[in-house]
């Protein structure tokens, strides 16, 4: 019996951090159909902390895998915003979560090298649970994000390469919701099932390029 070993290296930290963020003018919209709009300037803090494990792992000859997992809980501090609206409450953000930065990341990016200039890989990238507004009244489901391709260094002046974006054909979404920054949980219900603008995912895509060197 032989045996071998795998070599797996394994990084693993815990941040931990309070930020602080610089005066910024802001602008509140009015939760109704006048749309009011109206500017302020707001100093506040973003405190987080985090754990974040990554591994390097060459079970063989030519095969890598990466793999990452991130966990953190961002949330706002010294974050209250008196209403300018008649009918609208205050807003206090203290302890919610920071829109848009989701609180669970993970990738999976394994290659392998069928001979030393030709590349195959995958890459899996989840975004977890992610609130579009200060009050955690809105959110986007997680998602993940999948890209796969060839890279072939044909000599030492040309290299060809081959990508599929989302080949999965996952949906999602990401960003803010205008308009929906005083949003209450009780209000949250008028945007369900509504179209609206914003970021989405890339649709089922393939790409292929060329590069020349001299």
């Amino acid at each position: 019996m032989e045996l071998s070993l795998i070599p797996i290296r394994i990084k693993a930290k815990m941040r931990s951090s309070v930020v602080r963020i610089s005066p910024r003018l802001g602008i509140i919209s009015s939760p109704s159909r006048n749309r009011e709009l109206n500017s302020f300037l707001l100093i506040y803090d973003i405190k987080t902390l985090g754990w974040t494990t990554s591994a390097e792992i060459n079970p063989f000859k030519g095969f890598h895998l990466h793999a990452l997992f991130t966990y953190q809980k961002p949330t706002y501090n010294n974050y209250f915003i008196k209403s300018p609206f008649e009918g609208v409450p205050d807003l206090n953000a203290n302890g919610n979560i920071v829109k848009e930065i989701p609180q669970v990341l993970a990738e999976i990016d394994p290659s392998y090298n069928i001979i030393p200039d030709l590349r195959v890989w995958l890459s899996f990238r989840y975004f977890g649970k992610t609130y579009a507004n200060l009050t955690n009244a809105l959110y986007f489901n997680g998602h993940w994000e999948t890209f796969g391709g060839v890279n072939w260094k044909v000599n030492k002046h040309l290299s060809l390469g081959a990508t599929v974006v989302n080949f999965l054909n996952q949906k999602g979404a990401s960003g803010t919701i205008n308009g929906a920054e005083l949003l209450s949980k009780e209000e949250a219900g008028k945007f369900k099932d509504h179209y609206m603008s914003g970021n989405y995912l890339r649709q089922l895509t393939l790409e292929f390029s060329a590069s020349l060197s001299f």
